[in-house]
């Protein structure tokens, strides 16, 4: 029987970078994350516009997983590798950076941000617009 999902990720590459990451790929905690992005919510743009603490989290959650992302792809020397008709690299590093580097590209972040935010509890936006003063 397959298992249902709580979230619904756009593709295979955010579903398995979210997976990565709640499991503690590459050493990372993922309360520790979402704790610094709750913590630094009061920072964000959303959050100095209507006080709306999981937007604002949301928005600092999705910038550390940059960083994460960019490390992770740094540590596994991914990049881009046109198709020029050269011969390729044989080692088998080469050809898991260019993919790594094309999967990459496909991940959502906002996306793995929220169910990180979700799967916490901590997800619970404020949708109503404020009051003009």
């Amino acid at each position: 029987m397959p298992q249902v999902q709580f979230f619904d990720f756009a593709n295979r590459p955010t579903y398995l970078f979210f997976r990565w990451v709640r499991e503690g790929g590459g050493g990372q905690d993922p309360i520790a994350l979402v704790s610094a992005a709750m913590n630094a919510a009061e920072h964000e743009d959303f959050f100095e516009i209507d006080g709306d603490v999981s937007s604002a989290s949301h928005g600092a959650l999705t910038k550390l997983l940059g960083t994460v992302l960019d490390g992770l792809c740094d540590a596994a020397n991914c990049e881009r590798h046109e198709d020029t008709g050269a011969p390729v690299d044989p080692d088998p590093e080469w050809m898991m950076g260019a993919l790594l580097f094309d999967a990459i590209g496909h991940i959502i972040l906002s996306d793995v941000a929220q169910a990180m935010l979700v799967e916490a509890g901590k997800w619970n936006p404020d949708r109503d617009i404020p009051e003009a003063e």
